[in-house]
């Protein structure tokens, strides 16, 4: 099953990429097939940006990359829900079919070995539930609810 990482990236220290890789690797080590924009190449933007320039072309890299990857899931990291860009990505991701999903309510789902609401394909669902053994990502809630992003 393939991931979309969304989250919160700018004006945070190092773009937030601790939080991206710690949520990539949980999910690597369950299973799942992980795309982390935060360790993609950088866009082609003109040799001096403005900010939002420069921002801009980051969006539009993640938002073809939505719409060529078409990820089983946009999975949306802790704070996503203040996040310009990454209230795009799912709004975008809605608008042409996908489903999103908070990272604490896929672990949970995981975690308990069920399918989450919005999976609707019929391959497997990961099977490697590890929740002893692997460690939530820091700040993430397992019983946190999505509602407010669908």
């Amino acid at each position: 099953m393939k991931l979309y990482l969304s989250g919160p990236m700018t004006g945070l220290f190092n773009y937030n990429r601790q939080s991206f890789d710690d949520a990539e690797a949980t999910l690597k080590n369950l299973g799942f097939e992980v795309i982390n924009p935060a360790n993609l190449p950088e866009p082609v933007v003109s040799s001096k940006p403005t900010p939002a320039e420069s921002w801009a072309a980051y969006l539009v890299r993640d938002i073809l990359l939505l719409q060529e990857e078409r990820p089983d899931f946009v999975v949306l990291l802790p704070g996503a829900e203040h996040s310009n860009g990454s209230c795009l990505e799912s709004r975008y991701a809605k608008e042409i079919g996908l489903a999103t999903i908070t990272l604490g309510e896929l672990l949970s789902a995981t975690y308990r070995n069920e399918k989450p609401e919005g999976y609707k394909y019929s391959f497997p669902w990961p099977r490697k539930t590890a929740a002893q053994t692997i460690p939530t990502p820091k700040g993430v809630d397992i019983n946190e609810s999505s509602e407010t992003h669908n």
